[in-house]
């Protein structure tokens, strides 16, 4: 970082990044810290360094597995695991990132020590993170009992926003009937019929959220074709609602520039806008480029951070280098320092107004 983004960062350092999309599975106790910190990406890093180990990963203890990972991480120079878990380890226990890390040992031996301190400290993060999710996928409820669980969800929402994830859907136009079939043959084991049962419900759910006022945030991954699909099917029907999107790295200028605008649907419109979020193996400097790609084709300064796309209940540190990265994008973009602060707070500030 320049000595500006760092200024920048240093000023913005201590504002919340309000998590939309992390679900942890951190409500069971913590006893080390690998339970803490594993997700998929550490686990691929530590079973690749494992491969020629005597003893099988399945096999391995925590504490072996963990070390594993320390051996590989501390060789990725430039990943994104790398930089992450340097911030988890800042975050956590205090560590200089920009020294060198103490052992693995050494580290396992820290976070026993503080053990009980930890685990109280990612239980209150955890439980910043309550926004609703959908879809819910439930096997043995009949297809409108389905949606009216799905339903409920938005009612029941304590702020404005529920997260929506289709970023594996591809959606196609199709009515309830088919729905309905589709529904009845995904529980009986095809998971060929999903992508139409999920596309039945999104009416109802597009149709909910507009009438609760809701603002669903939408995980749309790398099917922009989809998303198009969809946006306009159900801005023609008049069930448009407020959406967030959110697209990976690669196509999230596209996003911004062919999807985000105000619908007029119906009798009202819907504005659609454009998000950000954390996800396995972004760096600071990859999130930087990516916002810096949306401020050619969209405000940036309404870009809104949805948080981090992750089970581990050690979530924290990712926001720091999101956070990083909107510092470092600002000073690029903006031309003097006063106008680059500003639009860097604007830009972690603006999930507040979906989220109570």
């Amino acid at each position: 970082m320049t000595p500006n983004a760092e200024f920048i960062y240093k000023n913005i350092s201590a504002l919340p990044i309000r998590e939309l999309f992390a679900e942890p599975s951190g409500a069971k106790s913590i006893t080390n810290l690998w339970e803490l910190l594993v997700d998929g990406e550490k686990e691929r890093f530590a079973i690749l360094n494992a491969a020629n180990a005597d003893i099988p990963y399945e096999k391995m203890s925590d504490f072996e597995r963990f070390s594993a990972f320390v051996s590989a991480v501390s060789r990725a120079w430039g990943s994104g695991a790398r930089e992450l878990f340097l911030e988890e380890m800042s975050h956590l226990l205090g560590y200089d990132p920009q020294k060198d890390m103490p052992s693995a040992l050494d580290m396992w031996r820290d976070f026993d020590r503080r053990v009980s301190d930890l685990s109280c400290t990612v239980t209150t993060e955890a439980e910043s993170c309550r926004t609703a999710h959908l879809p819910i996928l439930a096997f043995g409820d009949d297809y409108g009992a389905w949606v009216e669980r799905n339903l409920k969800i938005i009612e029941e929402a304590s702020g404005r926003a529920v997260t929506l994830d289709i970023s594996e859907m591809n959606f196609c136009i199709t009515d309830r009937y088919h729905a309905e079939e589709a529904y009845r043959a995904f529980c009986g084991g095809s998971m060929e019929s999903l992508d139409i049962a999920l596309s039945g419900l999104l009416f109802s759910v597009l149709e909910r959220a507009r009438k609760s006022n809701i603002c669903l945030f939408v995980n749309i991954g790398n099917r922009l074709e989809s998303a198009k699909i969809m946006i306009d099917y159900f801005t023609e029907r008049g069930v448009m609602s407020d959406l967030v999107l959110f697209g990976t790295g690669d196509i999230a200028a596209a996003v911004a520039a062919e999807l985000c605008d105000v619908r007029e649907s119906g009798k009202r419109s819907a504005t659609i806008e454009c998000g950000i979020l954390y996800r396995h193996g972004d760096t600071s400097e990859y999130i930087a480029k990516t916002v810096c790609d949306i401020a050619r084709v969209y405000p940036v300064e309404r870009l809104v951070i949805g948080g981090s796309l992750t089970e581990s209940p050690a979530f924290a540190a990712r926001h720091r280098v999101l956070r990083r990265g909107v510092c470092i994008a600002a000073d690029r973009i903006c031309p003097d320092t006063e106008s680059a602060l500003e639009c860097a707070r604007a830009i972690i500030e603006n999930s507040a107004k979906y989220v109570v």
